[in-house]
């Protein structure tokens, strides 16, 4: 549904080759291994834009929203879960001061924030709106391409 994230086609034949299952925007609830399970919501994209989305909430000891490129309004429609331990979300999320109010409101522990071009492709300066926006905030992780963290 979404060229840079989603492709039913390469999904159902990865499916059929290593037997293994694929969670998409047609899932609707899946019960994973090891006790964990993965619920799909369907939440609005960033923007005005009409592609399908879908959020995943992830539970087992903790619960983790994996949201996309989920519009920060999207956030308020989630009220009717349990709040995150992990909260991760694109980076129009947190780019302004307003924004990054909305998303603490959620009440996720720590939140970690993805889509972030390489900083050296970075030509219109979005790691330093995202960086500035929350400098202050002690819960919320900016990793680089490739960066490890230890949530």
């Amino acid at each position: 549904y979404h060229d840079d994230h989603y492709d039913k086609a390469f999904a159902k034949d990865y499916e059929l080759k290593t037997l293994r299952s694929v969670i998409g925007p047609e899932s609707q609830f899946v019960k994973g291994t090891n006790g964990a399970q993965i619920i799909s919501v369907s939440t609005r994209h960033i923007g005005k834009s009409d592609f399908p989305h879908v959020s995943f909430i992830i539970k087992k000891e903790e619960s983790v929203w994996f949201m996309g490129d989920v519009s920060a309004l999207a956030l308020k429609e989630m009220k009717n879960y349990e709040k995150p331990d992990v909260l991760i979300v694109p980076y129009a999320c947190v780019n302004t001061l307003s924004s990054v109010k909305s998303i603490k409101e959620v009440g996720a522990k720590k939140i970690v924030v993805l889509h972030l071009p390489e900083r050296k492709k970075d030509e219109y300066k979005l790691w330093d709106a995202v960086e500035k926006c929350t400098e202050n905030e002690e819960n919320i992780f900016i990793p680089e391409m490739g960066e490890i963290i230890d949530l």
